[in-house]
């Protein structure tokens, strides 16, 4: 890196002279843009910018000597946006301001080829040797940001006099610009490893700098620059001379050189096929080498980074590879040693600013040569959150089955967020009204790469899959007393493994435990669970309606019931003529209570009656599931997706009201699941649960994956779990089924019974069938199905639901989680996708693009993990 005593041979230039165009004429807050402006709700905090330059400017170097006043004479005010912007580039460039190490980059009408939403910000600083010459925006190598604006008022994104003490200015236009700003810094964070980002502001005459990290931002004062330009061209001439270190870059993090051997190995591990079985089968592991080609992106740079390792490292590796870590190829930071991987663009991320910031990697083991899953996140830290890969450790030595394997996990160069500091609000207790964090770097290594649930092959695959994750749950609660916190679609994985008999099935994963806790412990004298540190914009229960009520086995249990609706609503046939607005209102609706976010009342009502409902046409009937065509070809085209009974020699169009479909046996499934948490609820609403987790038996201790010999299955007893199910007469608000979800055993049971009962040609695109308006229900007269015992079949208005201020849409918050959601209090101001339960992985909306769905390939998130839950 340059020093600070380098030449005066400058080498800056810019690009075409800016033109307005239409994009610059109106602004408007478009919805990715308002939930990042969401997001960073009560994170930006205000600095006196002499403060901001001695604490992070100024300490990096020699002051300058050189005399800039008069500099900015070209810019005046009432200059349209283009003209200010040529006239600042202009300016600093004649003034060889940075020095000759970067170059200033104006782009502000192309896009980066790279970024599907075609952001186009005006101008940033780049190194010379990789600055762009298409007049482009590269994401990739910016350093520093540069937006301009015409306007010091009405353009600026903050209010430094605010009268009612809001710092972030809450007009339209200048909330836009501000989604502007925090839009182009995400894409930063996304494609560069960083620890933070300064950007600036040009507002007419005036400027601001911006300090980001993943806690907050640090805004300075609002200046002019044209009367006073010291400051912002003393900022850009120590930036010129910093340190990657000082300008934010992740020292551990380092960038592989185009043909390098760590270049020219990743590009042949990416081309060599897997060794093929017997029968020329594909191997089972070889979607892994597929997952990390396909990162291999253009405009995304490759990296080798460092990961700690330590003494239960090298024991692990011994287990697996037959060596120690100790004798490992590896590289020493301080006195640490690190193990070192190779990445390139992240299989899945957390979109935005703040929060964990959460990627997650298809890397190569640089010492093994082996493909690995890679986990870099910015965690919350505080005293009672375990690191993620201290639980996995754990569970990994208790014996969970189907958990990720630890390989090595650590933070990473004592890297600690900053913003927080500063904020006037800001206690290491974090209480509810403050919004700022610490979070502290961390990288996690594991064995095992997940598929995404959505890759299923059928519902009895889709359901195989559940129990096995089931299983991984109680294991964690029986032999750890873990309970995970965090079940969604996307940290419900799936690894393929192969049978005795040759086929290949796939086998469930449960990742993210980064959230999980020990079971609380009941304090008898209070009748009430030790309190333990909590991340409270993270837990979708009850539990935030009650400040000591801890999460409890029931809430993960109902999880795993709204995973398995979520991917069969998407993928199985049903009555549902509307998937895309189903999911709407029952997954990602909400309601407004006060000034809070609760559970939208689709959900609700489903869980609290007992009865799922659909739209069919126009109509409101209970859902129902059911076998696709009678060839099983699962012929998109096909006038029907449903299977029915009518004879055979009838064409595919006479279908008639006497041959109905034919009920999915999945649908009983969904019955008995939803009986017991409806007596669940009632029973809460009586006040007889109690409180913290049920005890469970601590019987479920197979090591093995094939569970038919568990001892759980050989326990089951046919009657007794007939009698758990609701008979002709009987009385859903009957508390006794709640006693059904005490423990795993009578879900694991009951699905284990229901499983080889389920069909394997069953799985269809249905979002994408309807969204091509294949209008099935035209086709086949889908007869209403009798209503649920002890329902009613007609759907009772929400009475809680407003029509003049319907809720917001796409809160992912409770997209997959318990309905006990119902009852999370969650501020309005809060980022709406950064809940325990979003989900990371769009599905397709009905246009064919991608929307809100989960389905990552590893864990968080966000969902969540539309944008993670970080």
């Amino acid at each position: 890196m340059p020093s600070h005593n380098a030449s005066a041979s400058y080498h800056i230039v810019t690009d075409t002279p800016r033109k307005d165009s239409p994009r610059h004429k109106g602004e408007k807050v478009d919805g990715k843009r308002k939930d990042l402006i969401t997001a960073m709700d009560g994170k930006f905090v205000q600095v006196k910018l002499e403060e901001f330059m001695d604490k992070f400017v100024r300490c990096t170097g020699d002051s300058p000597k050189e005399d800039w006043q008069g500099m900015f004479d070209n810019v005046k005010k009432g200059m349209s946006e283009a003209d200010i912007q040529n006239g600042f580039m202009e300016a600093i460039t004649k003034k060889n301001i940075l020095g000759d190490d970067y170059k200033a980059v104006s782009s502000p009408n192309r896009s980066d080829p790279s970024d599907a939403s075609r952001q186009k910000p005006d101008a940033g600083v780049y190194p010379t040797s990789t600055a762009p010459t298409d007049e482009r925006t590269h994401w990739a190598t910016k350093r520093l940001s540069i937006e301009f604006k015409k306007e010091p008022t009405q353009d600026d994104p903050f209010d430094d006099d605010d009268p009612l003490g809001s710092f972030e200015a809450t007009a339209l236009k200048r909330q836009a610009n501000r989604g502007q700003i925090i839009h182009s810094v995400s894409e930063i964070f996304l494609r560069q490893h960083r620890c933070f980002l300064y950007s600036v502001i040009i507002l007419g005459t005036s400027a601001r700098i911006i300090r980001w990290d993943r806690s907050g931002a640090l805004v300075t004062t609002k200046f002019d620059y044209k009367e006073g330009p010291q400051t912002i061209c003393e900022f850009l001439w120590y930036f010129g001379r910093m340190s990657s270190k000082d300008q934010g870059y992740d020292p551990s993090a380092v960038p592989v050189v185009e043909g390098s051997d760590d270049y020219v190995l990743m590009n042949d591990k990416a081309e060599e096929e897997l060794p093929r079985d017997e029968n020329n089968n594909e191997n089972v592991r070889d979607y892994v080498r597929k997952y990390f080609k396909q990162s291999l992106a253009d405009g995304w740079q490759r990296y080798k980074v460092e990961v700690p390792l330590n003494e239960d490292n090298e024991d692990t590796y011994a287990k697996i590879y037959g060596h120690g870590a100790a004798h490992r190829p590896t590289t020493k930071t301080g006195e640490k040693k690190t193990g070192t991987f190779l990445i390139c663009q992240p299989h899945f991320s957390a979109f935005g600013v703040v929060g964990r910031g959460t990627r997650g990697y298809v890397a190569i083991d640089c010492a093994t040569k082996d493909f690995v899953f890679l986990k870099d996140a910015w965690r919350v830290d505080l005293p009672d959150i375990e690191r993620e890969g201290d639980v996995l450790q754990t569970l990994n030595d208790k014996g969970v089955r189907n958990i990720p394997t630890v390989l090595c996990h650590g933070d990473i160069l004592a890297q600690y967020t900053e913003t927080q500091n500063l904020s006037p609000f800001f206690t290491k207790l974090f209480p509810p009204q403050n919004r700022l964090k610490t979070h502290c770097h961390y990288r996690l290594v594991e064995k095992e790469v997940g598929q995404s649930l959505e890759e299923f092959y059928h519902s009895q695959d889709l359901v195989w899959v559940v129990l096995g994750c089931l299983f991984a749950h109680s294991d964690a609660v029986n032999k750890a007393g873990i309970l995970h916190r965090d079940i969604s679609s996307g940290n419900l994985l799936m690894v393929k493994e192969k049978r005795p008999d040759g086929s290949i099935r796939h086998r469930g994963l449960l990742n993210d435990w980064e959230l999980s806790k020990k079971i609380p412990v009941v304090n008898p004298s209070e009748d009430v669970p030790q309190s333990s540190a909590r991340q409270p914009d993270r837990t979708a229960t009850a539990s935030l309606n009650d400040k000591y009520k801890q999460m409890v086995l029931q809430d993960d249990l109902e999880s795993f019931f709204h995973v398995l609706l979520y991917m069969a609503i998407q993928y199985l046939p049903s009555n549902c003529s509307d998937v895309e607005k189903f999911i709407e209102d029952f997954f990602e609706a909400a309601r407004i209570s006060g000034n809070e976010y609760t559970c939208g009342g689709d959900k609700w009502t489903a869980m609290y009656t007992g009865l799922l409902e659909t739209s069919v046409g126009i109509a409101r009937e209970p859902l129902r599931f059911y076998l696709p065509f009678e060839d099983g070809s699962n012929d998109t085209a096909s006038p029907s997706i449903y299977r029915t009974d009518r004879p055979a020699n009838l064409p595919d169009h006479a279908v008639t009201v006497s041959h109905e479909p034919i009920a999915h046996p999945i649908n009983e499934i969904f019955d008995t699941l939803l009986s017991w948490f409806s007596a669940y609820y009632e029973e809460r609403r009586r006040s007889l649960a109690p409180r913290g987790c049920t005890s469970v038996s601590t019987t479920v201790q197979s090591p093995e994956d094939e569970y038919r010999d568990d001892p759980v299955m050989l326990a089951i007893d046919p009657e007794k779990i007939a009698a758990t199910k609701p008979v002709a007469g009987a009385n859903l608000k009957d508390t006794k089924f709640a006693e059904n979800l005490a423990t795993h055993t009578l879900m694991l049971q009951h699905l284990w019974l229901k499983y080889e009962q389920l069909p394997k040609n069953d799985k269809i695109d249905v979002r994408a069938i309807q969204a091509r308006d294949f209008t099935h229900h035209d086709q086949v007269v889908v007869p209403a199905a009798p209503a649920r015992i002890g329902s009613s079949s007609k759907h009772d208005p929400d009475p809680e639901r407003d029509v003049e201020a319907p809720p917001p849409k796409r809160l992912r918050t409770s997209q997959i989680g318990s309905v006990l959601a119902v009852d999370i209090k969650r501020p309005l101001s809060r980022h709406p996708a950064s809940g325990s339960n979003a989900v990371q992985a769009p599905a397709r909306n009905r246009k064919g693009n991608k929307a809100a769905g989960p389905s990552k390939i590893r864990g968080s998130t966000q969902g969540s993990r539309g944008y993670s839950r970080d």
